[in-house]
This record gives C-alpha cells, sequence and structure tokens, in this order.
C-alpha cells in the first residue's frame, strides 16, 4: 500500500496595502515594553499573528494577508486590561503613525463574534485616537494619526470594549512611523519667489513705472 502524504497549503489570502515611502515598521524597532492582558500565555507578537498553538501564524485582517505588523490578545479573565505596546519615539522625528486593524481573520484561529475590541493611540499619556468597537464582522480600520512635535513616548493598545467572558486575538497590520516633513523644499519655493519678486521691482523701477499697492480687502461678514 502507498501512503500519499500531502502537505496542507495556507488559504490565499490578498496583498496589504502600501505603507508610505520612507516609513517604517513599529515591529522592526526596539520596544521600550510590551505587555499581554494573557500575560506570558500569550505575549505580543512581531509580524505574526498571537495564535503560537498553530502553523499558520499570518497575520490577517478581513481577508489581507499583512507580512508585518503586530499581535496581540485581550483579556479572557472578564476584565477590559489593555495589551500594550511602547515605543521610545523621543528625538526620531516621527510626525505620523498608520496601520490596518482588526480582528485576526487567520483560519486557524477561532474568534469569538461576541467580543469588541477598542483600539488606543496614546502619546506621551495622552490619547490621541480611540476606536468605536470593533469585532469580527467590521470592516478594516485604517488609523492614522499625526505624531505632536517633541514627542517622546508612543503606546499602542487594545482591549475588550466591555467586560467579557472571553478575549481575542487583535491585530495592527503594516502598524508605521513616518518622519515628520522637513519643510526644506517650501523654503526653497519661498527663496526663490523673494528673489523673482525682487527683480521684478528692479525692473520696474528702471522702466520708471510707479507701483500702488491696492487696499486690504475687507473682511467677509
Amino acid at each position: 500500500m502507498i501512503f500519499i502524504m500531502a502537505l496542507m497549503a495556507p488559504a490565499l489570502a490578498a496583498a496589504a496595502p502600501d505603507v508610505p515611502s520612507g516609513a517604517v515598521f513599529v515591529s522592526d524597532l526596539e520596544w521600550v515594553s510590551s505587555f499581554s492582558a494573557l500575560a506570558d500565555s500569550y505575549p505580543v507578537t512581531r509580524d505574526v499573528n498571537i495564535d503560537h498553538a498553530n502553523n499558520d501564524k499570518r497575520i490577517i485582517i478581513n481577508g489581507v494577508h499583512f507580512e508585518k505588523g503586530i499581535g496581540m490578545h485581550t483579556s479572557g479573565a472578564g476584565t477590559t486590561t489593555e495589551s500594550t505596546v511602547v515605543v521610545n519615539i523621543s528625538g526620531k522625528g516621527f510626525g505620523e503613525f498608520g496601520a490596518w486593524v482588526g480582528v485576526d481573520g487567520n483560519p486557524s484561529v477561532s474568534v469569538n463574534p461576541d467580543v469588541f475590541l477598542e483600539y488606543k493611540v496614546i502619546v506621551d499619556g495622552k490619547e490621541l485616537f480611540v476606536s468605536d468597537p470593533l469585532n469580527k464582522s467590521n470592516e478594516t480600520l485604517f488609523i492614522k494619526v499625526a505624531i505632536p512635535s517633541g514627542a517622546k513616548e508612543l503606546t499602542l493598545s487594545v482591549a475588550n470594549h466591555q467586560t467579557c467572558s472571553a478575549g481575542t486575538w487583535a491585530d495592527w497590520g503594516n502598524a508605521y512611523l513616518l518622519a515628520r516633513a522637513s519643510g526644506g523644499g517650501s523654503a526653497q519655493t519661498s527663496d526663490s519667489a523673494m528673489i523673482l519678486a525682487a527683480f521684478c521691482l528692479l525692473a520696474i523701477s528702471a522702466a520708471g513705472i510707479f507701483v500702488i499697492s491696492p487696499k486690504k480687502a475687507k473682511a467677509a461678514k
């Protein structure tokens, strides 16, 4: 008798959206700390979901596979304890955080449909973004948050929206940070405009043409 062994191929998933040019992934940065609401059993993960019991650990949200991202799990002990990642961004010049978030949809994961998640983006202790409650039936949510100048610490947090007897898998797909625009191009444009204006004034003066400044426009009522 001949036995034929076949490996089960992972289910196909759509490609993830691109991040802005020049962005860095939060999963590639050094973390100050990470905390899982399920403690050591399900530690926060980089670039895979938090389901350690299965071979297929891809981060998949609504059929889209994110090769980069953060995997978390909310508390299953009837609490709203937050799972978190804390990143030092002091002096890094970041001006934007972005991510695609939602309940993990990997076929290997069994998700409780009654659990609703709340995602937060916190900078220096101030909540800059708090999501509406999300469960497995919601569409993927894209988060884009402006990072204030001089910010020192970024915290990504997820928890059950309400006390629930179970937790669930929570993903931050392609979580990224983007450097603040330097404004160099604008300054060059401004300098060029000033030079051009000075040249025009010299030309007008040489031609003996007087320029009368228009009166200020009245404010619209």
